[in-house]
């Protein structure tokens, strides 16, 4: 049973009432969210993604989960889109090219809004990638990154380790690489 037929409403108002559009009562929406949880209602976020052209997904490719530092990235990562809303879709290529093409089609086609990648060891040809370039999807290498490929990177020392983050007086972040809007601002190569 449709919302709208068993409370006598019209499509336009149930779905403003669902997402709180200040036009609509508190009285109407509250009726159709109660009679959205006693229909079991859930929301359909690739409809609405095709609506406004965006997912709120990101995907995130990586050669084995089971590596240290790919783990540890993708809990980061995830974290961070979490506080703005986002979230992540993880692949591993297994250090698979053909895996890593595959991946790359598939994120395409579930129309997430970024990309980010850590290549596999035997990934030279990057046009896998550019038909996210082409739709203006954001694309950020990092870890393994691409060395004759136009790309945003994020790139650490392998020596010193990543950049400190502002405001300390470290020379030394071991490691650490955060993917956050403003922290360590991707170069292009």
């Amino acid at each position: 049973m449709d919302i709208a037929e068993e409370l006598g409403l019209s499509v336009s108002t149930v779905s403003r009432a669902l997402n709180d559009h200040p036009n609509i009562s508190a009285k109407t929406k509250e009726r159709v969210k109660k009679m959205a949880r006693k229909l079991g209602y859930r929301p359909n976020a690739m409809a609405a993604g095709l609506r406004n052209n965006k997912s709120k997904t990101i995907g995130l490719i990586i050669p084995r989960i089971s590596m240290f530092f790919p783990a540890s990235i993708t809990t980061v990562v995830q974290n961070k889109l979490q506080e703005y809303g986002y979230h992540l879709i993880i692949c591993q290529s297994n250090d698979s090219l053909e895996q890593e093409q595959q991946l790359a089609n598939t994120l395409y086609s579930a129309r997430v809004d970024g990309l980010a990648v850590s290549a596999t060891l035997s990934t030279t040809d990057f046009s896998h990638f550019d038909i996210f370039k082409q739709h203006n999807i954001p694309v950020v290498f990092f870890d393994r990154t691409p060395k004759d490929y136009q790309a945003k990177v994020i790139k650490g020392d392998d020596f010193l380790g990543a950049p400190p983050p502002p405001g300390t007086s470290s020379n030394r972040a071991a490691g650490i690489l955060c993917i956050s809007p403003g922290r360590f601002p991707a170069t292009s190569t």
